[in-house]
């Protein structure tokens, strides 16, 4: 669907700056965000989940040492790529802003919103 809105962004932009006006205007049709134009797409799910080559990649360009969180667990790739991390999920009941500690490396993809699902 990302692709899906970035080319209906482009035609929205005709030629013009690719601005993030034109692609929440895109976005709104197709379903990836909600009509009054809030981040929580239709349907309320907004976990975007990051595929393992993709986490491994990051984790393989940044090279994280130390102590290290995943703090929006989701379906576990960046911590199959950093084994060992400590890790929170609010699906899980788990919620990451209260959380006390100090990390050396804090790699994620969050959710859109900033309401909790």
């Amino acid at each position: 669907m990302r692709a899906d809105v970035l080319i209906l962004s482009a035609e929205l932009a005709a030629g013009e700056d690719l601005i993030g006006k034109l692609i929440r205007e895109a976005a709104i049709p197709l379903g990836a965000i909600s009509g009054d134009g809030s981040s929580m797409p239709n349907g309320g799910d907004d976990g975007i989940q990051t595929p393992d080559w993709l986490a491994k990649g990051i984790v393989r360009h940044f090279l994280p040492a130390g102590r290290r969180l995943e703090p929006c667990h989701g379906n576990g790739a960046f911590c199959r790529a950093m084994p060992c991390c400590d890790r929170y999920d609010i699906a899980e009941g788990k919620d990451f802003m209260t959380a006390a500690g100090h990390w050396d490396w804090i790699v994620t993809n969050p959710p859109r919103s900033s309401s909790p699902r």
